[in-house]
């Protein structure tokens, strides 16, 4: 083994440091993914977007599809979930959308 990875020997897992991963485009090192890494989606570059406590996060063009197969929550339910929400512009309900208000308490129960 080279000097940049080590074995545990306790959990026999191997560690690897960030420059030694390399992560969607050829060349690219997760270090430098992660160090570019912001609250802003620009729109236009594939990056990672980092939470940002205090002035929000913004995704662009973000798709969120419910899949219950391996979920094992009993609430909130598999999806999207938010506890406010704010429309600024529009919300396009397309083919047999609808919007339903569901008392779920915090437990689950309805």
């Amino acid at each position: 083994m080279g000097p940049e990875m080590k074995l545990d020997t306790e959990t026999t897992a191997t560690r690897f440091t960030a420059t030694d991963i390399t992560v969607g485009a050829p060349g690219i090192s997760t270090h430098t993914m992660l160090n570019s890494a912001t609250h802003l989606d620009n729109g236009i570059a594939d990056t990672i977007v980092r939470r940002h406590q205090s002035a929000g996060t913004r995704i662009d063009n973000l798709h969120v599809i419910a899949d219950d197969t391996n979920y094992t929550e009993a609430f909130p339910p598999a999806g999207l979930y938010f506890t406010e929400g704010t429309c600024h512009e529009s919300l396009d309900l397309i083919q047999d959308a609808q919007v339903s208000f569901i008392p779920y308490d915090a437990q689950g129960n309805i």
